[in-house]
């Protein structure tokens, strides 16, 4: 049976920069984004018209292959 690990990386991705570069990076580790979520979070630079911040959930997962 497959086994896979997760990564779950936490980011702001309307003003962050790098984070093209950064998945690309993590594909050719072989992690997959499996899932994102958004979520409010008080504080940060970009926020609504509440002033809450909008903070993503990725989700990666990469199959365990044993040697």
């Amino acid at each position: 049976m497959k086994q896979f690990e997760y990564r779950v990386v936490y980011s702001d991705i309307t003003t962050d920069p790098s984070l093209v570069y950064d998945l690309n990076e993590m594909g050719k580790d072989g992690w997959e984004l499996a899932s994102i979520s958004n979520h409010p979070q008080v504080g940060g630079v970009e926020k609504n018209i509440f002033g809450i911040a909008k903070k993503s959930v990725l989700v990666f997962k990469r199959e365990i292959v044993e040697p």
